[in-house]
């Protein structure tokens, strides 16, 4: 039996190792503290609890990614893709991530704290509790999203779409301008102090929605929303609603 030579093993375990470092990123067995790479492939990787603060993931494809619990704050990048993603407790506290893929992605009780997601997309994705506080999503997409209990207070939602699942989430002194909230499920939402100024809301189910105290809504938004059941509203609004619309105070 001819036997190898010790050159021939050493390229042969080179040539594996290179493979395996290419391959990295489908099932990431680096150390959680480890910087990412900018571009990398994290498809379906285990990234529980990673410690990426302030780190840049542009192009970075985390699609299926397991990033529970993990501390992301400060990240920044463009063309990040986190669809599907595992992102339960994960902190984004100020991370920059313009345009961003978050569809059918889950974010239970996440903290969005002052994060800037304009344009970014949460399609079918489960906000659930998130603290999303100061948070700028302008342009955001989050239609089919589960955002109950969410808490935008103070956030820019000017021009989003949140045509979602949004019983008993918080906006008080939220920017709602010209966002599309028709069809929305705002049950026990809060409104004090919110800008819904052009704010789109035909057909939405506002039962037991708190809208004392927000700000440039009309009579005419209000008269095309599916039901104002128990709501809340200022006297200037309440009273000629319920004079040329009494309809809608009707239990649906």
């Amino acid at each position: 039996m001819l036997k190898k030579e010790p050159i021939i093993e050493e390229l042969i375990l080179k040539e594996l190792n290179r493979l395996d470092n290419n391959l990295k990123g489908r099932g990431f067995e680096g150390d959680e503290n480890e910087a990412p790479v900018v571009g990398q492939d994290y498809h379906n990787a285990d990234l529980r609890g990673v410690d990426w603060v302030g780190c840049n993931l542009t192009g970075c494809n985390l699609l299926d990614a397991d990033l529970g619990s993990a501390d992301l704050e400060y990240v920044y990048g463009t063309g990040v893709i986190f669809e599907g993603a595992n992102m339960e407790q994960t902190n984004l506290r100020g991370a920059h991530l313009p345009g961003a893929n978050f569809r059918v992605s889950t974010l239970k009780q996440a903290i969005l704290v002052g994060i800037n997601l304009q344009e970014a997309t949460f399609l079918m994705a489960d906000i659930r509790r998130a603290n999303a506080k100061d948070a700028n999503f302008q342009g955001a997409f989050f239609r089919g999203a589960s955002l109950q209990g969410a808490n935008f207070g103070g956030a820019d939602l000017r021009w989003a779409n949140l045509q979602a699942h949004l019983q008993g989430a918080i906006f008080g002194g939220a920017n709602l301008q010209a966002a599309y909230l028709s069809e929305a499920n705002l049950e026990d939402a809060e409104f004090p102090g919110a800008n819904l100024q052009y704010t789109k809301l035909a057909n939405a189910y506002l039962v037991n929605t708190d809208l004392i105290g927000a700000k440039n809504l009309t009579i005419n938004q209000l008269s095309e929303v599916k039901t104002l059941y128990n709501a809340s509203l200022d006297d200037e609004l309440l009273v000629p609603l319920k004079e040329k619309y009494p309809n809608l105070f009707k239990k649906p």
